[in-house]
């Protein structure tokens, strides 16, 4: 999946579904999409101290949608000032990449499957 985003979406729109585990029972339910720009992806600490992958996103905004909710809390934005936001990949359900028809999907599944 990593290598895919590198290659795919960098540079182009996409579309980050959120995951949270309402979306088991509820599968209407779940956090507002987010459609950015991504910048990139980058590998950095956590708040405990654990590396974790991140989507760079410029200038995230949320697709809402009949059922979900602001996930604004599962993206932040990074501690160098660089303006972007990062999403946490283990946090990522699926990324359509592109807004025309036809756009590739890289589907990340639900965490911990």
């Amino acid at each position: 999946m990593l290598e895919r985003i590198r290659t795919e979406a960098v540079g182009e729109v996409v579309v980050v579904q959120g995951w949270d585990s309402i979306m088991l029972m509820l599968e209407s339910e779940g956090p507002y999409p987010v459609r950015a720009v991504c910048r990139g992806v980058t590998i950095e600490r956590n708040e405990h101290g654990h590396q974790q992958a991140y989507l760079l996103l410029e200038e995230p905004e949320a697709v809402r949608i009949p059922g979900g909710y602001d996930g604004f809390g599962q993206y932040h934005t990074g501690p160098h000032g660089d303006g972007l936001y990062r999403f946490n990949l283990a946090d990522v359900y699926e990324i359509s990449i592109g807004t025309r028809p036809g756009s590739t999907t890289v589907d990340g599944g639900a965490p911990g499957t």
